[in-house]
């Protein structure tokens, strides 16, 4: 069982890694 802030935190980095491949401004704010 992930506890609430592990789960945070992966969500956290999956949102981070995102913005680092979508760089366009329009991507980000969806």
């Amino acid at each position: 069982a992930l506890f609430s802030g592990e789960i945070f935190m992966a969500k956290k980095l999956m949102y981070l890694e995102r913005l680092t491949e979508v760089p366009s401004f329009p991507e980000i704010i969806r």
